[in-house]
């Protein structure tokens, strides 16, 4: 198993008994779990802040009805995406470390993971196609090939961009997460709705997606030159099998996990419609700021555990302080200041401040829902993981569906109430002793 080199001792305190921030932000960085943490939080804050001025031009240049059709489509993809994994971002962050067959297992997550986006997305337009009065507002997509072609290759990129981005996890090299996703992808997003201004919702989507497609085909590049990843075109059916046997209960997790935010904007969308979904999104954006944010942190403490240098609960301890000095008070921020954060978009998006607020306010159950499916990970428990994320997704959903024609704040109080049916899940399954677990079926839930 691969190790870290050995950590430095705290450098020595000047006489005056203090060390200067910049040098205890230098040590503290020396830290594999603060380093990635860091890499990964600063992402997450770049690639809010671009898409914060990505999606202030399109509500300055599109209606609300274009921007709330764009945000359907984005998360379908985004969905479509994320479910096309097929547990390999997981299997990343656990084999990679230790393999000595990366190569194989780059390639064959990528083959495999692109194949399948490719087929799902072809296969939701042609759903959308049979059953037309679903989605009136997604018809164009539909109907044209060249679009539908568009929206394929671009979901495809998503896929396997996202993928990249958990190997670069894996090698405890989140930089590269910064520099292409935060950086470059931010980037070109931002540049490609400025060039297509005016297209539309669809134009919306592509830009979006353009930025990722040149983030996937960046990292392929670099995971080349610099992590000595020698791609080919061939299926290695036994690192499949190996991955399909470790991630079966974490995938179905994952996927329940990522269900409420792919369809909350496409149920808005259905009972309260395209303006109101526009409005949503905006707000669960500028949330997901600091969801990301703790979704960043619990990657990282993921894949320390994944390490085994150290004990899981210093890893556990040290990413709870972490959380706390960071989610705390940006929550309160950005709570504070909703009614401004909101009007920054215009005034036809104010209305969605009190949702915003309602996001921030679960803030903490966020990140505690996070840490605790980290630590039955980390565990071996395959079967509380499963539940807790079947609590969390069939509650918010649920929830949605009886008040989506209520307004926003009640599906934003949905999400906040859903997630902390979560956290007590975990709790009470977490107060449970369990007999130790065998290493196979560690392994199984880690990865």
């Amino acid at each position: 198993m691969l190790t870290t080199p050995p950590r430095e001792p705290a450098a020595p305190a000047p006489p005056g008994g203090r060390t200067p921030p910049i040098a205890r932000l230098r040590h503290a960085l020396k830290d594999d779990l603060v380093a990635n943490s860091f890499h990964q939080m600063l992402t997450t804050v770049v690639m809010a802040g671009v898409g914060s001025l990505f999606w202030l031009v399109c509500a300055r240049t599109y209606s609300t009805a274009e921007v709330g059709v764009a945000t359907t489509l984005i998360s379908a993809s985004s969905f479509i995406s994320l479910a096309s994994l097929l547990g390999f971002n997981s299997g990343f962050l656990y084999y990679l470390p230790r393999s000595s067959r990366r190569s194989d297992h780059l390639t064959t997550g990528l083959l495999l993971v692109a194949a399948v986006s490719v087929a799902v997305g072809l296969g939701y337009l042609l759903l959308l196609r049979l059953l037309p009065g679903w989605y009136p507002e997604l018809e164009p997509v539909v109907r044209s090939p060249w679009l539908a072609l568009v929206f394929v290759l671009l979901t495809c990129a998503l896929s396997v961009n996202t993928l990249t981005s958990s190997a670069f996890t894996a090698y405890r090299a989140t930089r590269w997460n910064l520099a292409i996703d935060g950086g470059l992808m931010s980037t070109c997003k931002l540049l490609g709705v400025l060039a297509l201004a005016g297209a539309g919702a669809f134009g919306i989507f592509a830009a979006s997606g353009f930025g990722a497609l040149v983030a996937a085909l960046v990292s392929v590049a670099v995971l080349v030159r610099r992590f000595g990843f020698r791609p080919g075109f061939t299926l290695h059916k036994d690192l499949v099998r190996q991955v399909a046997r470790f991630t079966s209960g974490s995938y179905v997790a994952y996927l329940l996990n990522i269900a409420p935010t792919s369809l909350i904007p496409m149920l808005v969308l259905a009972h309260q419609g395209a303006a109101q979904s526009g409005h949503l999104y905006m707000a669960f954006m500028v949330a997901n700021v600091v969801f990301g944010a703790a979704h960043a942190i619990t990657s990282s403490t993921f894949t320390e555990t994944s390490y085994g240098d150290r004990p899981l609960g210093a890893v556990v301890r040290k990413a709870v302080t972490v959380l706390a000095a960071v989610l705390v008070p940006a929550a309160a921020f950005i709570a504070w200041q909703a009614d401004f954060i909101m009007g920054v978009f215009g005034p036809e998006y104010a209305p969605a401040a009190p949702a915003l607020v309602v996001f921030m306010a679960s803030a903490p159950l966020v990140a505690a829902y996070d840490i605790g499916t980290v630590v039955l990970r980390a565990r071996g428990r395959v079967g509380a993981f499963v539940l807790v994320n079947l609590v969390s997704c069939v509650s918010i959903l649920t929830l949605v569906l009886l008040w989506a024609d209520r307004g926003l704040v009640p599906v934003a109080t949905a999400w906040g109430a859903g997630t902390g049916a979560a956290v007590l899940t975990c709790l009470l399954l977490l107060a449970r002793r369990t007999p130790a677990r065998p290493a196979a079926d560690v392994a199984a839930v880690q990865a």
